[in-house]
């Protein structure tokens, strides 16, 4: 199911979703998890429900990248280094040089995997998905944090190292200015406000006729 890696990872299910022997395309969670790319990361005794997540880097980074190669049809290798590049281009604050890479992997992508997404919904899931995945290659290095909660909303991506915090907002067929503005209005960018590490607020359009990014803003 090409939708299903960042629906599966991080989320709470009850024991008999997971631990069940029987698995599908459409149901792999317990073939996913009795394999090892999932563990229990925690348990809520009052709705009885575990929190499912990768266990650690290397298993991320594996799982991720063969998940990636599937999907995108692409190399595992270029998709592992597409997220080391990626990586320590905004380890140093380099915006420019990561945009351009992730415009340039986006045009890669061949048109096949492209053939289903017509409508809206599925083209928007579609960049989140691609996103996501670079992103959690990249977390593998660093904290990052998809859909992360504050006060007022849910910010698309956060991405946390030594010197930098990055807060992405994602679009498609929308413009940046927009994107930027809801960082804003939701208060994403609060609880870093005493943080001594440089923040960068980017809002990213992506153009779901090219599949490529049609233009984004740092603020």
């Amino acid at each position: 199911d090409n939708s299903t890696i960042k629906e599966l990872i991080g989320k709470e299910y009850a024991q008999e979703e997971f631990a069940d022997y029987k698995a599908s395309i459409e149901q792999p969670l317990p073939m996913i998890y009795q394999s090892g790319y999932l563990t229990i990361k925690g348990y809520d005794a009052s709705i009885g429900r575990y929190k499912l997540d990768i266990p650690n880097n290397e298993i991320a980074e594996s799982f991720v990248s063969l998940w990636a190669a599937g999907y995108l049809n692409v190399g595992n290798n270029k998709i592992n280094n597409l997220a080391l590049d990626m990586f320590v281009m905004l380890r140093s604050g380099n915006v420019d040089g990561f945009m351009d890479k992730l415009d340039t992997f986006l045009a890669s992508i061949p048109y096949s995997v492209h053939e289903s997404l017509k409508e809206e919904a599925a083209r928007e899931k579609y960049f989140q998905t691609v996103f996501y995945v670079i992103m959690r290659l990249i977390g593998t290095r660093c904290l990052v944090y998809a859909e992360k909660e504050t006060s007022y909303g849910r910010a698309d991506i956060v991405l946390e190292l030594k010197d930098y915090v990055y807060i992405f907002e994602l679009k498609v067929d929308g413009t940046a200015d927009k994107a930027l503005e809801q960082i804003d209005a939701k208060g994403y960018a609060k609880e870093y406000s005493k943080d001594p590490r440089t923040l960068k607020k980017l809002g990213i359009v992506f153009n779901g006729v090219t599949r490529t990014v049609q233009e984004w803003k740092e603020a």
